[in-house]
């Protein structure tokens, strides 16, 4: 018998929920929606966070893993609010206990 430590583990997800944005959501105090980030001076932006989907329950943990240049803190930038111009999320919802965070006055 092993110890799982004092994080819940979360079994795999079948795909059969994946794109339904009520499949996984309830329950989820965070929950990341088709999240989309542009980085780069108008007309000329480019995508680097493109398409992230997905939920964490209250007590749940979460750790982004990649290569360096992966996007992994662009995404956690993006999620707080906190990307700095010519940043811009162009696309998703970030949703913190069922509110918006992206349509949110600063």
């Amino acid at each position: 018998m092993s110890d799982a430590g004092p994080f819940p583990r979360r079994s795999h997800r079948s795909p059969q929920g994946e794109g339904d944005p009520d499949s996984d959501a309830k329950g989820a105090i965070l929950s990341v929606r088709d999240l989309q980030t542009t980085l780069g001076p108008a007309g000329a932006q480019a995508v680097v966070i493109d398409d992230i989907s997905f939920d964490l329950a209250e007590g749940e943990v979460l750790g982004i893993v990649g290569e360096s240049g992966s996007g992994k803190s662009i995404t956690a930038l993006s999620i707080m609010g906190l990307l700095m111009a010519p940043g811009k999320v162009t696309r998703g919802q970030v949703l913190f206990d069922g509110q918006d965070l992206l349509r949110m006055a600063p």
